[in-house]
C-alpha cells in the first residue's frame, strides 16, 4: 500500500574527490542526521547544512549507525568554463564541477586539470588516429612529452618548447573507461595556431595573445557559454 506519511532517506550516491567529504562519507551511506537534526528530504537537509563550515553527521553504514563528528563542507561556483585553451584543433579547458564526482578522474584536476572537450574537425588533433579520436573526447591530458600537466598553465608551458610541424607526445586519461593512452599530435601553428580565449565578468569572450603562438592577434569573439561550440572556431 501508498505510504501515506511518505517516508524517504537521503542517499550518498557520488562524493567528490579531493573533499572532505570524500574522506569521511561512503557511497550508499544512508544519512540520517545532520548537527543532531533528523534529515529525510533535501529540505531539511540544506536547512541544516546551508551557511555552515562544517557539520556532524550520523549515518547508516552497512547496516550499522556511524557518527561522524565534523565533515567539512565544500561551496561550489555556479560559474562555467571561463577559460578555453585551442592547441592543434583540441578544444580544452580546465575539469569542471561535474567531473569532480567520477571516481576515476585523476588527481590532476585538483588543480584544474587539462580536459579535453572537444575536437575540431579536419584539424591535426582529429587526423592523427581519427579511428580512436571520439574516444580522446571526455579525456583528461596528464602529459606532455613525457612532462606531468596539471593544469592549462602547465600545458601552455610545456607545447611552448615545440615548434611547428613537429610532433607532442600526449598522456590521456579517459574518465569513462580509465583508460591511459599515448598518442602523437602535429603541431601547426600556421593553419591551427595555439589560442586562449578568456570570459570577463560580463560574459564576454576575448582571445588572449600568446607570444609562441605565431600571427595571434587580440579580438574580441562572440561564444556561447557551451565550451563545445568552439569547436568550429579556426585559425
Amino acid at each position: 500500500t501508498m505510504d501515506p506519511y511518505r517516508r524517504s532517506l537521503l542517499t550518498v550516491s557520488r562524493i567528490m574527490i579531493n573533499s572532505d567529504a570524500n574522506m569521511q562519507l561512503r557511497e550508499n551511506d544512508l544519512i540520517l542526521a545532520i548537527d543532531g537534526q533528523p534529515v529525510s528530504q533535501f529540505s531539511s537537509f540544506t536547512e541544516n547544512v546551508l551557511g555552515k563550515t562544517s557539520v556532524s553527521a550520523t549515518v547508516l553504514r552497512n547496516r550499522e549507525v556511524v557518527d561522524i563528528d565534523k565533515v567539512e563542507t565544500s561551496s561550489l561556483s555556479c560559474v562555467g568554463t571561463q577559460r578555453i585553451v585551442i592547441y592543434a584543433g583540441m578544444v580544452l579547458q580546465a575539469g569542471h564541477t561535474a567531473l569532480k564526482f567520477l571516481g576515476n578522474v585523476p588527481d590532476a584536476v585538483s588543480n584544474g586539470g587539462v580536459y579535453i572537450t572537444s575536437l575540431c574537425e579536419g584539424s591535426p588533433a582529429e587526423a592523427e588516429g581519427a579511428a580512436s579520436s571520439s574516444n580522446r573526447r571526455n579525456s583528461f591530458i596528464t602529459a606532455v612529452n613525457n612532462v606531468q600537466v596539471t593544469s592549462l598553465d602547465d600545458f601552455l608551458e610545456a607545447v611552448s618548447l615545440v615548434r611547428n610541424n613537429d610532433y607532442v607526445r600526449l598522456t590521456t586519461l579517459d574518465v569513462s573507461t580509465d583508460k591511459v593512452s599515448i598518442y602523437s599530435v602535429r603541431a601547426d601553428e600556421q593553419y591551427w595556431k595555439t589560442r586562449e580565449l578568456r570570459r570577463n565578468a560580463v560574459g564576454a569572450w576575448s582571445e588572449v595573445l600568446l607570444p609562441f603562438a605565431s600571427n595571434s592577434r587580440n579580438r574580441s569573439i562572440c561564444l556561447t557559454d557551451d565550451a563545445t561550440s568552439l569547436a568550429n572556431i579556426t585559425a
